[in-house]
């Protein structure tokens, strides 16, 4: 009698964690299923001023990712005729010397792309859209009113982003103590705090949690505080274009090295990186350069850390 109770009980213990496997593998299955039909929406914004990068920034990325020297197995696919064009067409400008062309207003352009992270059921795809900030034009920064920033149709879009990069551009930064400098520092302050407040104000219903949205603030055009090929200093500050030096072969710079000056620009700006860092808990800082890479690799200055900040993952 005991033997065939106990021989019960081990066809119920046998049986209880066959239908646990089970029930595992439906579950994975489900998710994987649903991951496949359903990506997750992940939307990116790029918010700055006219000829600050922006368009330059958002190449590089892409270029670095199909070169595998950034996000190594992470398999990214662009979608829609316009962001396949525009990407590879903007890429082969950089290749070859070429000026990027300005985004105008009329473009409000997202490129748009699905991204498959993971190699196995529990693998996660999302539906990535980068947003490329409108209105460059040929006229001067002094020209902007900072309320400008705000009144795009741009930042309507902008307004519901996942993740927010604020770009900063280095070419106003020669010299610290100029009028220019000064400024601009002043311009980007309260164009960008008022930005997020608008952000803030967006979503005061409480339905977004933003204090778990990344925000990162992005200075472009790194190469130019350091004279690395023996070029004239200024005269590489006052080239406010995307146009490139040499960008098949960029100089390597060492993060240790140029730490100083890091320091340097982050005290300058340290209002606006204070405010924003305090508004939460996901926020960082990136230098980047079209025509300097990573001493320690071949990765373009700054796209690595980058493109971990604001890509799902």
């Amino acid at each position: 009698m005991n033997s065939n109770l106990s021989f019960l009980s081990l066809i119920i213990v046998l049986a209880t964690m066959i239908v646990a496997i089970f029930s595992v593998f439906v579950t994975g299955l489900a998710v994987w299923g649903g991951t496949k039909k359903l990506p997750i929406s992940h939307m990116v914004s790029f918010i700055g001023y006219p000829r600050s990068g922006k368009t330059t920034l958002i190449t590089l990325l892409f270029s670095e990712i199909f070169a595998q020297r950034i996000l190594r197995g992470v398999n990214i696919t662009p979608r829609g005729e316009e962001t396949i064009k525009r990407i590879n067409e903007d890429i082969a400008r950089l290749e070859t010397g070429r000026d990027l062309a300005p985004t105008t207003d009329q473009d409000l352009f997202n490129y748009r792309m699905e991204m498959l992270t993971g190699r196995t059921f529990l693998s996660r795809r999302y539906k990535v859209e980068i947003g490329d900030f409108p209105g460059e034009d040929s006229q001067n920064l002094s020209d902007k009113d900072p309320d400008w920033l705000h009144s795009t149709r741009y930042f309507q879009w902008a307004l519901n982003a996942d993740v927010f990069l604020f770009i900063i551009d280095l070419a106003y930064l020669s010299d610290l103590e100029s009028d220019e400098a000064k400024k601009y520092r002043s311009t980007i302050t309260s164009s960008f705090r008022a930005a997020w407040q608008k952000i803030k104000d967006h979503h005061y219903d409480g339905a977004r949690k933003l204090r778990n949205n990344p925000i990162v603030i992005v200075f472009t055009k790194l190469d130019l505080l350091f004279d690395l090929q023996n070029l004239d200093t200024q005269n590489k500050a006052k080239n406010l274009t995307n146009s490139p030096k040499d960008y098949n072969k960029p100089v390597p710079m060492d993060a240790k090295e140029i730490m100083g000056k890091e320091d340097q620009i982050k005290e300058y700006f340290q209002d606006i990186i204070g405010y924003l860092k305090s508004e939460t808990n996901r926020f960082d800082i990136v230098f980047s350069s079209a025509f300097a890479k990573e001493k320690t690799h071949d990765a373009r200055f700054g796209m690595e850390r980058l493109a971990r900040s604001v890509l799902p993952g």
